[in-house]
């Protein structure tokens, strides 16, 4: 049988494919049976990020549970959802239906599993401690994802800043003379503008490695809309 491992904070790549592998071959799920219960349960307490780490993975079942924690629990629009995560159930996907089947083939975390009764260790104050504290990448690579979270999420600033910039670079694109370079600096003005929104006087304190990073997040999270917007203007034989 299948199990989750358990998971903190957030997934590491190898976690997401293995996940996918594995879930790839579960064909139906009992959505009255307990461990599914328990599987939604277990996906529902993880935090925003961590969701949207298995909502934007496109795992079978796992990414559908995600995006309804999502729009139930963190009121991501239908929007949001149809724009960042391809909509609630996005190509190569099931959402849970009544199967036959009790529920046995669900992959749970092991302290879900019949039996196991798992001991929680004990950290002593001085671990605790430590456990508050990455190194300065780790802090880093949080921030821009948080960053990066905000401001997909964020319809007003997607109309007023994202739009209009991924069409710009879809005419850039369309001139033959779109740089990559200029494009993460065109987003930058897009993260700066939230940073200063979130923090207000305390933003001098993101670092601008951390804008960068969220930048080229952002240009990679969009580039999707820019090349439909850029595959219109090839139609249309519109060069400006």
């Amino acid at each position: 049988m299948k199990t989750f491992k358990e998971f903190n904070e957030s997934f590491t790549t190898s976690q997401i494919t293995n996940l996918k592998k594995q879930w790839a071959t579960v064909k139906t799920i009992n959505p009255t049976g307990e461990k599914y219960k328990a599987l939604v349960k277990w996906i529902n307490d993880k935090p925003y990020e961590m969701l949207h780490d298995l909502a934007i993975a496109k795992i079978n079942f796992i990414s559908y549970i995600a995006k309804k924690a999502l729009m139930d629990k963190h009121n991501v629009t239908k929007d949001v959802m149809k724009r960042v995560y391809g909509g609630l159930l996005s190509m190569g996907e099931d959402a849970p239906a009544n199967a036959v089947g009790d529920g046995s083939n669900v992959a749970l975390p092991p302290t879900h599993e019949p039996g196991v009764h798992k001991k929680k260790k004990k950290d002593n104050k001085f671990t605790t401690f430590l456990k508050r504290f990455k190194t300065t990448k780790d802090i880093n690579e949080m921030s821009s994802k948080e960053l990066t979270l905000q401001i997909a999420n964020d319809g007003q600033l997607y109309q007023k800043q994202i739009e209009p910039i991924i069409k710009n670079l879809a005419r850039k694109k369309n001139r033959g003379i779109f740089d990559k370079n200029l494009a993460v600096k065109l987003f930058r003005y897009a993260v700066d503008n939230k940073v200063k929104e979130l923090k207000g006087p305390q933003s001098r304190m993101i670092p601008g490695s951390v804008r960068n990073d969220a930048a080229t997040k952002l240009l990679s999270q969009f580039s999707d809309e820019i090349d439909e917007y850029y595959k219109e203007l090839q139609k249309t034989g519109r060069k400006k």
